[in-house]
């Protein structure tokens, strides 16, 4: 059973007898963990959810096991779960991202250095050595992201390149709206192949879902795009929000005097992963 222990995952008190292991408090409303056990069997074991305290982004559970056969070998099984309520107003936003791992192995542990002072009664239990076990990814946390490219855009020679970038998360299809600042990576060169001055810019508020980007190379445009005069080369779009979709206009003069016009979709450099997104001319992922 999952039980409360000290620091080290021994269950007993200011290093004298052990004390009788007791549950830890069981996370409030209908939760449950359910595993399925494998190697010839099909129980399925639903126990109480426990919400384990982290520190610095790690946290201990510690099962002990109150039952044995020597004639038999067992086989043990921890169900592990994971939530969280997401929040980019927070500073740093929640949850964080990266990659999650889980280390299992026996306790209670110590270390080499803590060995002779450390807070349990070596005479009474067996101690593990720590960081003798090897850590397995659980899971991982991305950011819900869209990245755009625009092959090419130019402001030099007479032309100039306008592009739009709509949040469309907001549509008929039941898709919760959401919204996110677009960071554009300019990659390129001015006139006579000088390197870029400006290589990024990002947008000063979020796009919600509905709304649209509208910018031109020469002169920027809406939520605080500045644009990169004079450049040409190509952008690469990373809007923190999904079902961006992009358009790019190139013309050589304004609406009725212009002699070249073009106009492109923005390929979607993500993997199509829903029915709102999948695999066509527009992405560049299979």
């Amino acid at each position: 059973m999952l039980v409360n222990t000290d620091p080290n995952g021994g269950s007993f008190t200011n290093g004298s007898l052990p004390f009788a292991a007791t549950a830890p408090t069981a996370v409030s409303g209908p939760v449950t963990l359910s595993c399925t056990a494998s190697g010839g069997t099909s129980a399925s074991y639903t126990v109480p959810a426990i919400q384990i305290p982290t520190s610095s982004g790690t946290g201990t559970a510690v099962w002990e096991v109150t039952a044995a056969d020597q004639s038999n070998l067992d086989t043990l099984f921890f169900a592990i779960g994971f939530a969280y309520v997401s929040s980019t107003s927070t500073t740093p936003a929640t949850p964080g991202l990266g990659q999650s791992t889980v280390t299992g192995t026996f306790a209670p542990l110590y270390t080499t250095a803590a060995a002779g002072s450390a807070s349990f009664a070596p005479q009474l239990i067996p101690r593990f050595s720590a960081g003798t076990a090897t850590a397995q990814n659980l899971f991982a946390i991305a950011t819900c992201q869209t990245n755009l490219l625009f092959p090419f855009v130019t402001n030099q020679a007479g032309f100039d390149t306008g592009i739009a970038i709509a949040n469309t998360s907001l549509d008929p299809f039941g898709t919760s709206p959401a919204g996110g600042n677009c960071t554009l990576n300019y990659y390129g060169s001015l006139p006579n192949g000088q390197p870029l001055t400006t290589t990024s810019e990002r947008t000063t508020s979020a796009v919600q879902g509905g709304q649209t980007l509208t910018m031109v190379l020469s002169t920027g445009g809406n939520f605080g795009t500045r644009g990169n005069p004079n450049m040409q080369g190509y952008i690469i779009a990373q809007c923190d929000f999904l079902y961006a979709h992009a358009f790019a206009f190139i013309t050589d003069g304004p609406i009725g005097q212009a002699r070249v016009a073009e106009g492109y979709l923005a390929l979607v450099l993500d993997t199509p992963s829903t029915s709102r997104t999948p695999a066509s001319s527009e992405s560049l992922a299979q």
